[in-house]
């Protein structure tokens, strides 16, 4: 707990981009298991040891212990599958239903 505080004194506000609060589902329709659905059904590994390492990156880039190049990276590593960065970024953003207007 300790060293994610001490991360806040090297946070530049100016790098932030955008803030989504997660208002669970309510404004956005949120499939988590989306991502890890098609992940599953397209690699060859094995189901269950492949859905533990691949949520266990996803937390990992959750909470802030790996940035965006290396969350990419490791799936394509993990997943064994010849994907591109575009490709898991959009599998990835599947887990997103229809946003309101």
């Amino acid at each position: 707990m300790n060293k994610l505080l001490n991360r806040e004194k090297d946070l530049d506000l100016n790098e932030i981009e955008a803030i989504i609060f997660d208002l669970g589902g309510v404004i956005i329709d949120v499939d988590m298991e989306a991502p890890y659905v098609k992940l599953l059904k397209m690699s060859k590994r094995k189901e269950d040891e492949l859905l533990i390492q691949v949520k266990n990156i996803a937390y990992q880039y959750e909470i802030g212990l790996i940035n965006d190049q290396e969350f990419i990276n490791k799936v394509q590593n993990i997943t064994e599958l010849n994907l591109t960065e575009i490709e898991i970024k959009n599998l990835w953003n599947e887990m997103l239903g229809y946003v309101p207007n």
